[in-house]
């Protein structure tokens, strides 16, 4: 038997099923997995590791436009109404701020948010530039 998350957005229903969230829990790859509000309810260990968190730290239920400089937040939530709209959308993203590091060195990645077809759920996928060091492990 297949679970399910269903919650209820703008009046249509989202489903997301818990094999897909495991499928991002265990993917190689940075992913996140972000439903119809934005927020992220799954992540794989590469996103984790490039946030310098433990895969076992829990973003669950953390709103994804806090990973971004309040400055910032206007590009990812652009990007997340393209997606919500079914166009894969992109973002920049300076993980000094999710990391903590100093402002004035910023470490530049692009987001790239793809909808899901039947759901409101989006992939997200960090795209770092090549060359950022331990970064690329």
């Amino acid at each position: 038997m297949t679970q399910t998350l269903t919650v209820p957005v703008g009046g249509a229903r989202l489903v997301a099923t818990a094999a897909c969230r495991s499928a991002i829990r265990r993917s190689q790859a940075a992913l996140a997995l972000i439903d119809g509000y934005g927020t992220i309810t799954a992540l794989s260990p590469r996103f984790a590791l490039r946030l310098a968190l433990d895969a076992n730290d829990a973003l669950d239920g953390l709103a994804l436009r806090s990973l971004w400089h309040p400055l910032d937040r206007h590009m990812i939530d652009g990007a997340l109404v393209r997606a919500r709209q079914g166009a894969t959308a992109h973002a920049r993203f300076d993980l000094a701020y999710a990391l903590g590091t100093d402002p004035d060195t910023p470490t530049v990645a692009r987001v790239t948010l793809r909808p899901m077809a039947e759901s409101t759920h989006m992939i997200l996928a960090l795209d770092l530039p090549l060359g950022q060091g331990a970064l690329d492990a």
